[in-house]
């Protein structure tokens, strides 16, 4: 079930307390969000369960790869959170329309042609965070207190072989690659082909395409804003479109 590229992914977040992320290691699709949009508590045990626990909560999965994995629906019940499933069994409608994992399985829907009640985007998906220092708002974290989780995660977790591996990235993380000296294009070896694109005319949703510079193992990544809040439909669906059409030309199935 579980590659050995993930594997040696968990034993290294383990022994470097790295934040791994939620959903299928096995799937083609990489999101990469800004951060968890968590208060920084380490008492609290939502944050202990999705951030704090996370490496651990993988290796339990890989050492029982038969475990049974009940519903997880709100916080009242965050003591069975499981990163393979996270909050399994919520429901869309818990959450408000801008919230983050809404626009996610928006997404998730236009990419396999379907709907769900439910939550179901980590089933096609892996998702992790450029930033491993949960912020409820990213404008009141600590400038070097990023910096550095962010530096430690591009050198040894996003650099590793199960990062590398995904052949569809998605940046979601607007400006923070820019502001934190990450250079997209060297770490995953990709070459920006410009020019930027703006749905709608609106500066304010935008994307761009990077492809690899290896024609053996073709990798699409997309840099976008963050995708919450006022991030419009058109602009998913854009974003969308083009993973289908490079899914198309390499035959990957999301």
């Amino acid at each position: 079930m579980y590659k050995d590229n993930f594997i040696d992914i968990v034993d290294l977040s383990v022994h470097e307390d790295l934040y791994i992320g939620m959903g299928n290691p096995n799937a083609k699709l990489l999101i990469i969000g800004k951060e968890l949009a968590l208060d920084q508590d380490s008492q609290n045990p939502v944050i202990v369960k999705t951030n704090l626990q996370n490496a651990e909560d993988w290796r339990t999965n890989i050492n029982n790869p038969l475990m049974l994995i009940p519903n997880c629906e709100n916080d009242s019940q965050i003591a069975d959170f499981n990163p393979l499933y996270p909050y399994k069994g919520m429901k869309k409608k818990s959450q408000v329309f801008g919230h983050t994992w809404r626009k996610y399985q928006l997404l998730y829907e236009c990419l396999t042609d379907s709907q769900s009640d439910e939550y179901s985007f980590y089933q096609g998906s892996f998702i992790t965070e450029l930033n491993q220092t949960p912020s409820k708002y990213s404008a009141l974290q600590i400038d070097k207190i990023r910096a550095n989780s962010i530096k430690k995660r591009v050198d040894s977790f996003f650099t590793s072989d199960f990062i590398q591996n995904f052949p569809v990235v998605i940046v979601a993380c607007g400006h923070y690659p820019n502001e934190n000296g990450v250079d997209l294009c060297e770490i995953f070896k990709v070459d920006f082909k410009s020019p930027t694109i703006h749905v709608d005319e609106n500066p304010k949703q935008w994307f761009n395409l990077h492809y690899s510079k290896d024609e053996k193992r073709p990798k699409l990544l997309i840099h976008t804003r963050q995708l919450s809040m006022n991030v419009s439909n058109n602009l998913i669906k854009m974003i969308s479109n083009e993973i289908v059409d490079f899914c198309n030309e390499y035959k990957i199935e999301i």
